[in-house]
């Protein structure tokens, strides 16, 4: 959807999520969305006062999502439903 060139697979982190339990009961994967804008000196980290957001990228996450979930409810078939 996006192109090759936008997408990096990363290594795993040590983070503090707990999305690793949710794992646990279902099948998933873990996206992350990169909200710098291309002329800001520095990334706001999340979880901070200084937190800032490219809103220019949010619609390009909600369909990065969007085309995860049509995706497996094809390669699922009916019991998507």
């Amino acid at each position: 959807m996006l192109g090759e060139d936008k997408v990096t697979e990363t290594k795993p982190r040590m983070g503090g999520e707990d999305f690793s339990y949710m794992l646990q009961q279902v099948p998933g994967c873990y996206l992350t969305l990169g909200v710098k804008g291309a002329d800001w000196d520095r990334t706001h980290m999340v979880h901070t006062p200084t937190f800032r957001v490219d809103e220019s990228a949010l619609p390009i996450g909600a369909a990065a999502m969007v085309a995860s979930a049509v995706e497996w409810m094809v390669q699922n078939g009916d019991e998507a439903a």
